[in-house]
């Protein structure tokens, strides 16, 4: 696919990130190598503070790639690139605290994350914030807030959204 030959052409160039997804992946005429891929990740999230390097520390500590699985240490790298603005970490943190994983259960924190990824326009967030308005999970419970958030879910292709939208209006609420 076109984002894999961009990603390959990267690598060639030289560009660090792209050559850890090459071994992430196995691309670009690279091993799959995953204990290489986190590796490099590390060392560019420790040494830049990328924000996306960050964040993919974070996916291997969570699934055990290329490094001990660790919840704990995956909250740490999701809360590093959370913090710098990157919507996809941001939905993973609140996910962890949604659920307690790696992390006190905390609802209110959970959707504080989901309405931050979502403002940023994450379409899992928008689902997940509709979510926590509906059944009032983290914020008061509010069906119009929730079919707002589901509609612009819906809007951005994410499945989840547009079934639950669906719902909303069988159940006379859109």
């Amino acid at each position: 696919d076109r984002g894999r030959v961009l990603v390959e052409a990267a690598s060639a160039a030289g560009f660090p990130m792209a050559e850890a997804y090459c071994h992430y992946h196995g691309w670009g005429g690279f091993d799959l190598d995953e204990e290489k891929a986190f590796a490099m990740f590390k060392k560019i999230a420790e040494e830049t503070r990328y924000a996306h390097a960050e964040y993919m520390c974070g996916v291997c500590f969570q699934h055990g790639i290329g490094v001990d699985e660790n919840m704990t240490t995956a909250v740490e790298w999701y809360t590093k690139a959370a913090e710098q603005g990157h919507n996809v970490a941001m939905n993973n943190l609140a996910t962890c605290f949604e659920h307690g994983t790696g992390v006190d259960k905390n609802l209110t924190t959970a959707a504080k994350w989901y309405t931050k990824a979502a403002e940023l326009g994450h379409s899992m967030a928008m689902y997940n914030l509709g979510c926590c308005f509906e059944n009032g999970t983290g914020v008061d419970k509010n069906t119009t807030t929730a079919y707002e958030w589901y509609t612009k879910g819906a809007e951005q292709g994410y499945s989840d959204a547009m079934c639950n939208l669906g719902f909303c209006f069988q159940n006379g609420e859109g």
